[in-house]
């Protein structure tokens, strides 16, 4: 008897021991906190996490969606079970489960275990146990919260009492999964869930328009292998029911989950060429390759005029900036009117996508845009304001404007030098037009100097009869009037093409010849 009473003694010793690492290791597990107040300052802030499985918070409403409680709920018994949950706080009864290849239900419980589904008796709220201490049940939970003075605030392990909600716990091919254990997410595949009430199209390859192979229903957890971006939508290369093909993920809920970036090869970009250069543009063609797929290919354009003011800011994703591809041939037009009008010299590069996210660059040359063509190499004629009507006219250091007489001091002759520029010589003055510091930038004068084969004499010739602008070789501005205005004597400086509506001219040749 001694030694039985002995053995009994030594055997509930060791039990309690178990019993203490038990309840030790649950805390553990389980994370049976104090609860706390956590105030909500962004949206998307996650505030706790069970089992790996972080719960978030917005501040506005989230009645439905992916921040709502039941999103939770579903999202965390995806990414343990593969088991999908339905009819969650939008139904006056229990849950509902499924899962592909398994035989799952739920089983109503008097006495929760961490896991199991708590649903309050009004049914508009559901939650995950957490842990359970006697009959106080601690849940982790999305969308309760309340708002004071403007500032939205929730609990972390907020208890509850045992008999103020429904308890249910999953059961998995007749046996019961709780008290749930710790799980891992995964890192080669994402797990996602169907949100589209109609279910998704499942389609051969990452576009709109490829063949369907078969359609996912609602609610259906798949797993994600691989994710493109095309043409600013996202694509996941997922399997349903022994079918491999791709799904647009704005039809999806993400669960967790990563993707190894298993396509690191960029695009292959060459052939790169410019042609059709007229007045209003040019078009650039190039080739591009990929291993897997071409995204996208954007040309960011600008002038060189006033830096980049008028290069698109996102031009990585707008689709004005993204070229026609057509087979591995991708083409794109660069029309003035899109910068400001501008004439002179543009920059475009090239930047190619594919749907992995991978890009290669390359630089256009530059092109001159608009310059006039048609004049003769060597002439005289008048210039004549095109918005004042009056025409420049030489007296003295600095040009100016004044009515129409005909002399010589409204008369200049062109000769086009070597490097494409023209040099403009007063008849009246034998000296040329100039900028004296025309590189220092905007608001320089023209003035009139001993011709000398130097930048600041030579001049570039835009646009078309009736239309021309003078850009100076030393800078970007153009010839223009005086504080834009119109009046009689008004002199001539250099400015910006799109400030102003008075820096346009008419050369109107005359029969006069070198002498």
């Amino acid at each position: 008897m001694d030694y039985r009473r002995s053995l009994i003694k030594k055997v509930e010793f060791v039990f309690m021991i178990l019993c203490i690492v038990l309840v030790l290791n649950c805390r553990q597990v389980y994370g049976a906190d104090d609860t706390q107040t956590i105030t909500i300052t962004k949206d998307g802030q996650s505030v706790d996490k069970f089992c790996n499985v972080k719960s978030y918070y917005i501040l506005g409403s989230s009645n439905t969606g992916n921040y709502c409680c039941a999103a939770y709920v579903k999202r965390f018994y995806a990414a343990l079970y593969n088991v999908m949950v339905s009819r969650v706080n939008t139904y006056a009864g229990p849950p509902v489960v499924s899962g592909e290849g398994k035989n799952v239900s739920l089983r109503q419980v008097s006495v929760p275990q961490p896991g199991d589904i708590m649903q309050n008796t009004a049914y508009s709220h559901v939650a995950i146990v957490k842990s359970v201490n006697g009959n106080e049940v601690t849940l982790i939970e999305q969308n309760w919260k309340w708002t004071s003075g403007g500032v939205v605030y929730t609990k972390v392990n907020r208890k509850i009492d045992i008999g103020s909600a429904y308890f249910y716990r999953l059961v998995i091919n007749g046996k019961d999964v709780a008290p749930v254990k710790k799980a891992s997410e995964p890192k080669d595949h994402q797990v996602w869930q169907i949100s589209a009430t109609g279910g998704i199209n499942l389609r051969k390859s990452y576009s709109e328009t490829s063949g369907i192979r078969t359609t996912i229903p609602y609610n259906t957890i798949l797993n994600i292998t691989q994710k493109k971006m095309v043409s600013g939508k996202a694509w996941g290369k997922t399997m349903y029911n022994g079918k491999n093909g791709w799904i647009l993920l704005s039809n999806a809920c993400y669960i967790w989950g990563k993707i190894s970036a298993a396509d690191k090869e960029p695009p292959v970009l060459s052939n790169v060429k410019v042609s059709r250069v007229t007045g209003n543009g040019y078009k650039i063609t190039c080739k591009v390759k990929d291993n897997v797929g071409v995204a996208r290919v954007q040309f960011p354009t600008w002038t060189s005029f006033d830096g980049q003011d008028d290069l698109v800011s996102d031009w990585a994703e707008n689709p004005n900036c993204s070229g026609t591809i057509n087979g591995d041939t991708v083409t794109f037009k660069v029309n003035r009117k899109e910068h400001n009008g501008e004439y002179g010299i543009y920059n475009t590069h090239i930047y190619a996508y594919d749907a992995a996210g991978n890009v290669v660059g390359a630089v256009v040359p530059t092109v001159e845009v608009g310059v006039a063509s048609g004049l003769e190499d060597d002439f005289y004629a008048y210039i004549c304001n095109k918005k004042s009507g009056r025409y420049i006219t030489s007296s003295g250091n600095y040009p100016f404007v004044s009515k129409y007489k005909g002399n010589n001091k409204q008369m200049f002759r062109f000769v086009k030098q070597d490097d494409g520029y023209y040099t403009i010589e007063s008849v009246n003055l034998k000296k040329a037009l100039y900028v004296k510091k025309a590189s220092d930038g905007y608001g320089s004068y023209v003035r009139f100097g001993k011709l000398k084969n130097s930048a600041a004499w030579h001049w570039r010739i835009y646009g078309r009869e009736g239309a021309y602008v003078f850009r100076n070789k030393t800078s970007d501005e153009v010839i223009m009037l005086k504080l834009d205005k119109l009046s009689e004597g008004n002199r001539l400086r250099m400015n910006g093409q799109k400030n102003s509506n008075t820096f346009t001219f008419k050369i109107i040749q005359t029969n006069r010849r070198k002498k």
